[in-house]
């Protein structure tokens, strides 16, 4: 047999052939309820008797010779309509030894003394033959289903997904008709994980694979990737680019539309979003490994921006993506080939004198000379080696405290540092400085790390604790950037800050902006309230310098003192 279907439709057929048997049924289970799946002889019985579901629930055959039971009047009536004399119910199950049946074949006879010995045998054996077959496809399926379908949504995977592109592809090439892909990844999917445990997580992924699902034609695919990803193909959706467009950007606004529906969770709504990339394609002038690397750099492009939103994949974008894969690639062997270096910008206090630098890192690649620290530095971030750069400016900044500490005038300068998010995260990071401060003859105070405001109202137990560990071993702290993220005074008052940093972007317009003036001072009240010293960075105009200076703010950093200096600059 070539299906689960014709074995099943045979073996019920060529039973009831042989003439001695009445009727022949075989059901199986399917979701926990017996159904019907081949009838032959009398009526064609589609009804499960009571005889079946003892049969199944004891995991034994059983014979009914006795029709004096209790039974249906319906049943009553068959048996004296067709004179049966005698009904088996054999259990259907993978083998001897299987603790539960998956189905029951019933066969009924109207021979005056019932069943013989050799039937009895025969039907035995059969059943036993057919429950073994059965399983195999069983198996089959589970195979098939394993290495095409997600296990947790019951979508089909990314292999399944990228044969029907492949597919869909050749379809468009005949038709001419415009395809496209939705690369969906939730927003802050992650949250729900770490709050209420990836049991929870599972259900809203298998909710989402629902309600897209619902809002999809039946001709169209929705594939999960794993994680919190969903992909979904979609052929036949005009002839025109504008026509496919206009198409695929409305389903894409109904995904939004079911993302943003709560998930109620313990009673309580959650909710989330999606950030969706898009291609579209005719014909298959491009292979499926490229158009769906395409969705997905689209769909990182929509994440970048605000979340909740839509990009379409153009070949910009994709110059974008190969020129910082190079950049990164490069950026690997940058360290050892001596490329990256520390420049050093002068940090002045309210008489314009120097009190201290802070080390920023540069890079020189070999053929395109300098690259920005706005370009590598994020590429550093997403590749994970912003860790080993990090630890590297760290290690040179303790190093020049050590040569200036014989200096008349430098050997009370303080060195501020930027700390990545992914540093201070990282479990090794204190006891990695702590070991650097105990073999350098360094005071740590003269080092100041500059943290963010996003990674202070994260997890914010295990923050104050590396926190106050960095304060033990003697380092001062500053926030940077302050006010540019989700400020809190919360934090102020419970973390051991030292110093606040006021963004570039509100100093860049003074004395004109009055929003920025306010914003300014607001941050200086709140620094000299819990005794923090206020820094103003990117001062380029003695007019700012001025304001700021009437505003009371304690220090500055910016061109109008001094621009990034290589160390060569400092020793002269």
């Amino acid at each position: 047999a070539q299906s689960l279907e014709e074995l099943i439709d045979k073996t019920a057929l060529c039973l009831v052939e042989n003439k001695t048997f009445l009727s022949v049924k075989i059901s199986l289970l399917e979701n926990e309820i017996l159904t019907v799946k081949a009838s032959y002889g009398v009526d064609n019985e589609h009804t499960i008797l009571p005889i079946e579901h003892i049969a199944l629930e004891r995991n034994t055959s059983i014979i009914l010779t006795d029709f004096s039971a209790d039974i249906s009047e319906e049943c009553r009536q068959k048996v004296k309509k067709y004179g049966i004399t005698a009904v088996y119910a054999a259990v259907l199950r993978k083998d001897t030894f299987a603790t539960e049946a998956f189905g029951v074949m019933m066969i009924c006879t109207a021979q005056e003394n019932g069943f013989t010995a050799e039937e009895t045998a025969m039907i035995d054996e059969l059943s036993g033959d057919l429950g073994f077959a059965i399983n195999s496809f069983y198996q089959k399926d589970n195979i098939i289903k394993l290495s095409f379908y997600d296990p947790l949504t019951e979508l089909p995977n990314r292999r399944l997904l990228m044969e029907r592109l492949s597919q869909a592809m050749l379809s468009s090439a005949r038709t001419l008709q415009y395809g496209g892909l939705l690369f969906i990844d939730l927003d802050n999917f992650k949250v729900i994980n770490d709050l209420k445990g990836h049991i929870t997580g599972d259900e809203v992924l298998r909710e989402t694979g629902k309600r897209l699902l619902s809002i999809l034609r039946q001709t169209d695919i929705v594939a999960r990737f794993g994680g919190d990803e969903f992909v979904i193909l979609i052929e036949n959706i005009g002839s025109t680019q504008q026509d496919a467009a206009s198409a695929i950007q409305t389903t894409s606004n109904k995904i939004l539309e079911v993302a943003k529906d709560p998930f109620v969770i313990d009673q309580n709504p959650f909710y989330l979003s999606a950030s969706i990339g898009i291609v579209l394609f005719k014909g298959n002038d491009s292979t499926a490994d490229q158009l769906f690397s395409y969705a997905d750099s689209a769909m990182y492009a929509a994440k970048k921006s605000v979340r909740n939103t839509t990009r379409f994949y153009d070949s910009t974008l994709q110059e974008t993506i190969t020129e910082q894969a190079h950049l990164i690639h490069d950026l690997r062997s940058a360290l050892s080939l001596d490329q990256l270096f520390v420049v050093y910008q002068e940090q002045v206090d309210i008489q314009g004198v120097t009190e201290g630098v802070e080390a920023l890192m540069r890079w020189e690649h070999p053929s395109r000379g300098l690259i920005a620290p706005s370009t590598f530095i994020p590429l550093a971030e997403s590749s994970g080696m912003i860790i080993t750069l990090g630890d590297w400016i760290f290690n040179e900044v303790t190093k020049q405290i050590e040569e200036w500490n014989s200096h008349p005038v430098k050997c009370n300068w303080r060195i501020s540092v930027n700390v990545s998010p992914k540093q201070f995260e990282d479990d090794d990071y204190v006891s990695k400085l702590q070991k650097q401060i105990a073999i350098t003859p360094i005071d740590p105070s003269k080092i100041r790390l500059e943290l963010t405001e996003g990674l202070l109202i994260q997890d914010t137990q295990k923050t104050m604790e590396k926190i106050n560990a960095l304060k033990a071993i003697g380092f001062t702290l500053s926030i940077d950037d302050f006010g540019t993220g989700y400020s809190s005074l919360s934090y102020l008052k419970n973390l051991a800050i030292d110093e606040l940093k006021i963004d570039q972007s509100f100093v860049r317009a003074l004395p004109d902006s009055l929003s920025d003036k306010i914003i300014i001072q607001t941050i200086i009240t709140i620094g000299k309230t819990f005794g923090l010293v206020v820094i103003a960075e990117g001062v380029e105009t003695v007019e700012q310098f001025e304001l700021l200076k009437e505003m009371e703010c304690n220090a500055f950093q910016g061109f109008l003192f001094s621009r990034p200096q290589r160390i060569e600059y400092y020793k002269n």
